[in-house]
């Protein structure tokens, strides 16, 4: 039979490796940046998604001010909003080279008072439903020009 003294000194070593084993495995609290190798590119494609959005969101809250129901516009509205949350997590998450922060930050700003933009045509498209087209309307507008204006410092502050 094994002694006391063997088993005790077993299962301290299993549980040293066992600790340092999961010492090693687990990830650290770092949080993952996107490496941007080409920023004028990856800029580029994040304002051309940004353009899109904004185009369609347009036409969409134009047709629900024309009378068009606003249920449809709700459910695609929302998808907009989603990718624009996406493109603004891509954004927070690259590390560009040196130079391109101005731009980068002035992209954000864009994309931000794009999703802002979103969320006050729905905002609107509810008061149009509820009777008349409220305060959210004019705060449309003022947010989706906030966001061609950063769009295109964002260009004009490329290196």
């Amino acid at each position: 039979m094994a002694s006391k003294r063997g088993l005790v000194l077993t299962a301290g070593l299993l549980a040293a490796i066992t600790a340092a084993s999961f010492a090693i495995w687990l990830p650290g609290t770092s949080t993952p940046t996107l490496v941007v190798s080409d920023p004028g590119d990856h800029l580029d494609g994040i304002e051309a998604v940004r353009a899109v959005l904004a185009e369609s969101v347009r036409s969409e809250y134009g047709a629900v001010l024309e009378g068009a129901p606003r249920g449809p516009y709700e459910e695609s509205a929302q998808a907009a909003a989603r990718q624009a949350r996406g493109q603004m997590a891509e954004l927070l998450s690259a590390s560009p080279p040196a130079g391109w922060e101005a731009s980068y930050a002035a992209q954000a700003g864009a994309v931000r008072a794009l999703g802002a933009y979103i969320v006050e045509t729905m905002a609107a498209a509810a008061e149009i439903e509820a009777g008349g087209p409220g305060e959210a309307a004019g705060r449309a507008a003022g947010l989706l020009e906030e966001s061609e204006r950063l769009a295109a410092e964002a260009m004009a502050l490329r290196p």
